[in-house]
């Protein structure tokens, strides 16, 4: 499932390689305050990812990904900047990407880990802002077993509980 929190619509599009089980979305528009959902998508190369924009094209996505395992019980998912981000000499930037003014959060069900990135804030532990996590030890992807689920929320500081 995909929260969209924040005060602005937001269009998503939901991908994966070829193997992968279940409709694809494309450009789906979700209102502020509305959400997406969708059983969760096996594949047999790859994962699924939900990219996210404020715009109908598919410019400077920010990412959130999942892939459940060979095993069929067990599912990683993480949250991704890089195709969103302005990172050139050092400038670290994530305000061209969905969400991010106001937070982001991945949380997986009871005892799985949950990913928040702050509004407005450089976020390089709990996402991806180098490829691979730089092939350092610690990258930020949470496993969990595919029954407990996965939530994404974009603008997660202005959700009312």
């Amino acid at each position: 499932m995909l929260k969209n929190s924040c005060t602005y619509p937001v269009y998503i599009w939901s991908t994966g390689d070829p193997t992968c089980e279940g409709p694809e979305a494309a450009a789906k528009l979700i209102p502020a305050g509305g959400s997406h959902i969708e059983e969760m998508r096996r594949c047999t190369e790859g994962g699924v990812a939900f990219k996210l924009s404020r715009t109908p094209s598919l410019l400077a996505p920010m990412q959130f990904e999942y892939a459940i395992w060979a095993d069929k019980k067990t599912v990683s998912y993480d949250i991704s900047y890089l195709d969103c981000m302005r990172n050139g000499a050092g400038e670290q930037d994530l305000s061209d990407c969905a969400g991010h003014d106001a937070g982001i959060q991945a949380a997986g069900g009871e005892d799985c880990p949950d990913y928040q990135c702050f509004a407005r804030r450089w976020c390089d532990r709990k996402a991806y802002v180098v490829a691979e996590f730089g092939y350092k030890s610690g990258a930020p992807v949470g496993g969990c077993t595919v029954q407990k689920g996965i939530a994404f929320e974009l603008c997660a500081a202005n959700r009312a509980d």
